[in-house]
This record gives C-alpha cells, structure tokens and sequence, in this order.
C-alpha cells in the first residue's frame, strides 16, 4: 500500500502528522466561529465564512505568483506563527467578554490572507520531495487526507469538548496547531534532502506579477482536464457555500435537533466517509482522470440532494457519507493532474488560479445565502443547489468518457 510506504519515511510521517493536527484545529476553530455566528443570523454566519474566503480570493492570485518565488519552507513557517497568533487573540479576548463578530471577521481575513500562501507553496514542495508518479499521487493524497481526516475527528472532538471545555478554548487547539504544523515542516526541513533551491533565479527573471500569471494561465490552457475544470469549478463552489457553508449548520439549528450536536455529527460523517474514499483514490493507478474527476462531482451531488430531501437527521448523515465519497475523487485528481502536468515553477501559480476560481465561488455563494435562506425554506435551497454539482458532473463525464491525449501528455 502506497501510504504506508510514504509514512515509513520519518520526515514525511512527522510533516503528515502536524498537517493533520492543524487540520484538526481549523475544523474545531470553524464548528465554533460559525457556531457563535449563527447564533446571531444566517448573515452573521455568512460574513464569518466569506472573511475567510474573501481574502483567499484577492490574495490567491499573488500568493500564487510568490509560492514560485519565496523560500517555500520559510514562508510556510512563517505563516503558521502568525495565523497562530490571530487566532489567539481570540480566547484571550473571551476571557474579558463576548467575541464579537468585527473580531471573528478579522480574524479570518488573516487565516485566509496567509493559508493562500501556504496551500500552494505544499503543493509545489511535494513533487520536489517525491520522484516517482505513483508516489506523487500517494503523497499528494496523504495531504489531502489530513483535510478529510481533520473534517472528521474536528467536529467530532468538537462535539465532545464542548461539555468538559468553554468555547473560547476551541481556539486556543486551533492556536496550538498550528505551532504544530511549523515544527513539522521545520522537522521537515532539517531531516530531508531538499533540492536546490532556485527562487532566486526565478524572480529575477520574470519581468511582472501580472506578467507570470498570463503564462500560468497560458500553461493551465493547453491541459483539457486543468482547462475544463477552471471552467466549471466556480459554479461547484457557489453551490458548495449555499450547501456545506450555511445551509449545514441552518439545517441542524432548524431540522435535526437545533444544537451542536446535530451541526459537528455531520460534518464528521462527512469527513469520515471522505477519508476512506481518499484511500481508495491515492492508491488506485488512474488512466482517465476526467472521468473520475466529474464521476466524483456528480457523487457530491447526489450525496448534498439527499441532506436538502432529509427528513431526519440519520438520513442527512447518509447523504453527507455519499457526498463525501465523490470530494477526493474531484479535488485530489485535480491535485495530482496539477502536480503531474504543469511544470514545477509554475505549479503554485496554476494551483492558485484554481484556488481563486474556487474562493470567488464561495464568495458569491456566501452573497447569495443570506438571501435565499432568509426568503426559501432550508431543505428547498441545499436541495436545488446540489443540481449544480450534478450537472457539472453529467456533462464532464460525457466530455471525459474517453481519455483524451492532451490530457494524459505533461505540458
């Protein structure tokens, strides 16, 4: 099994395991921002989530641009400690009286400013530390794995702490793990050979900001699958704000019991059901990654149909265990098709295009939240929502249902 043998490398094993660890934290820190927000309105929740998003969409671009020509390690590290320290601020600001929504707002305009940063300066590090496709899909699927893995125990862990330890706290794990997350990649960085690293060179030689996004642009064009979904992509993420975002947490405040409880038990199911669905795809050799990529958004599809039709909480966990299933199967191909395909000093760009394709989607599906859920019933609109994931996916997989040579050949 491809993951074992990455996590037999010690280096990798420690890296994983602080990614995890952190992931764990955003989840924790996420049940509770939204939590307290949605306490308020489903617009005060809405602000909390699009700070966050918002600023990973206007950073992204640059970010991008950055990732390919910074100390990737450095930069990492030093985004850690200062996301760290925001998030701090709020528990201490608890302890004096209630957090307000001015401070959760700012707050996450840092952690999405720097986790822009972050993201694809790992995702360019992997194919550095890997040298084989099969151990690149691996890798890269370790690390998405965290993402599932955290969606999984956050909540859960959530739902436990919350009778042993006031709310404030669940920043504080949030704070603490992201110092854990810069001692595993400073691990990292004293235990593995890196290669040479040639930043330097790079941003000497490129004559603007703007100028290196018109060719990772250019790059990203000439892949069928990378060009489809940059197509496609901000329509799943407008759809997937109105669903998971807001209407997940409206559903279990209105629908499934109108408590914590019910909102971090579905989150979970969904984060449980989507690991075990990202070991199968990180151990699979794939031959059309199209068609697994829009299999796995019509999948999501279905899985947010059945919450929106739910009339019980038991069957919204049904959906949300079928709707987990098809995110690795979209989101960790793209991953390694970004990785495999596009050359490694343009990878961070290409990855934040996409990256900013998905926070304007998210951007706009907040906008629209507020609306549809003060005027429609909660059930109708995640229910009408999911169609665009269905149809996106029923078109890609027509699109995709023979593999196509542009997208098999690295650009």
């Amino acid at each position: 099994m491809q993951y074992i043998k990455i996590l037999r490398q010690k280096p990798l094993a420690v890296l994983w395991f602080s990614q995890l660890l952190s992931e764990i934290g955003d989840q924790i820190y996420l049940v509770a921002a939204l939590w307290i927000a949605v306490q308020i309105s489903p617009g005060s929740a809405a602000l909390v989530a699009a700070s966050d998003y918002m600023s990973m969409f206007i950073c992204s671009l640059f970010a991008g641009v950055y990732a390919d020509r910074l100390n990737r390690r450095k930069a990492m590290i030093a985004s850690d400690l200062i996301r760290a320290l925001a998030v701090i601020t709020l528990p201490i600001a608890a302890y004096f009286g209630p957090i307000s929504i001015i401070h959760l707002v700012l707050v996450g305009i840092t952690l999405g400013s720097l986790s822009a940063l972050f993201a694809p300066c790992l995702i360019a590090t992997i194919p550095a530390i890997t040298h084989e496709s099969q151990a690149l899909q691996a890798t890269s699927g370790l690390m998405d794995a965290t993402r599932r893995l955290g969606r999984t125990i956050g909540p859960g862990l959530a739902g436990i702490l919350t009778a042993s330890i006031s709310l404030r706290h669940f920043f504080t794990i949030d704070a603490l793990s992201f110092f854990a997350s810069a001692a595993g990649i400073s691990y990292l960085n004293r235990n593995y050979k890196w290669p040479v690293d040639d930043h330097k060179s790079r941003s000497k030689n490129t004559t603007s900001v703007f100028h290196e996004l018109k060719e990772a642009v250019a790059v990203a064009k000439k892949n069928a699958l990378i060009s489809w979904d940059f197509a496609t992509f901000i329509i799943l993420n407008i759809n997937y704000a109105i669903i998971y975002t807001v209407g997940l947490p409206v559903l279990a405040k209105n629908n499934f019991g109108g408590n914590i409880v019910a909102y971090s038990s579905i989150i979970a199911t969904y984060g449980f059901a989507s690991v075990i669905a990202n070991i199968a795809a990180g151990n699979i050799h794939v031959k059309n990654m199209g068609l697994i990529k829009f299999t796995g958004d019509f999948i999501w599809g279905i899985g947010f149909l059945i919450i929106g039709l739910a009339p019980n909480l038991p069957i919204a966990l049904l959906g949300a265990a079928i709707s987990a299933i098809g995110t690795p199967l979209s989101n960790l191909t793209m991953s390694v098709a970004i990785q495999k395909y596009i050359p490694n000093h343009q990878v961070g760009k290409v990855y934040s295009l996409r990256v900013t394709i998905s926070m304007a989607g998210l951007g706009l599906g907040l906008v629209l939240a507020p609306f549809l859920f003060n005027h429609w019933n909660a059930s109708h609109v995640v229910a009408i929502a999911s169609f665009g994931f269905i149809l996106v996916g029923l078109a890609g997989i027509i699109r995709f249902a023979r593999p196509i040579p542009d997208q098999q050949i690295p650009v």
